[in-house]
């Protein structure tokens, strides 16, 4: 496990570490889960997000966190996504993208890595962004989320 999390963490690193100019996003992600089998309507997840600019209006955009969500049988299920992909900016504010990855399951008794994908539409003002995301990981054991993302631009 602690394997994943520093690969995870040095993938980021190197992507971002390549751009000559790039923005880190730090934020809070509120989970809905679509699944039946999950009982607590929010879970508290964490983000972090770096992104430099392809061209005036589109960003590649690099990402990780870490999702909890809770069972009907009060067991916990918590995951490490790792995710690439491109954001475009509709006008100064709005923006929507996509991204694709893998997702770490934290304990062997969650499953296996498996792939995961990220649509979502933003608002941005200033420092501040809110997000709405659907997140689909698992192929296998598939969980399916729809989220709020606040974060914070550094």
């Amino acid at each position: 496990m602690k394997k994943n999390i520093l690969f995870s963490l040095i993938t980021l690193a190197s992507i971002t570490a390549t751009a000559q100019k790039f923005n880190y996003k730090v934020g809070i992600i509120t989970s809905l889960p679509a699944n039946v089998c999950y009982t607590h309507p929010l879970s508290g997840s964490t983000m972090l997000e770096a992104s430099t600019k392809i061209s005036k209006k589109l960003n590649f955009v690099a990402n990780s966190g870490y999702i909890r969500l809770y069972t009907t049988q009060d067991t916990k299920l918590s995951q490490i996504p790792v995710l690439v992909g491109v954001k475009y900016a509709i006008n100064t504010n709005w923006y929507f993208g996509g991204a694709a990855g893998i997702t770490i399951p934290t304990k062997k008794t969650y499953g296996s890595t498996e792939f995961g994908y990220s649509p979502y539409l933003g608002y941005q003002k200033n420092h501040i962004s809110v997000d709405g995301r659907y997140y689909l990981s698992g192929l296998q054991t598939p969980i399916n989320t729809m989220c709020l993302v606040f974060s914070y631009t550094l």
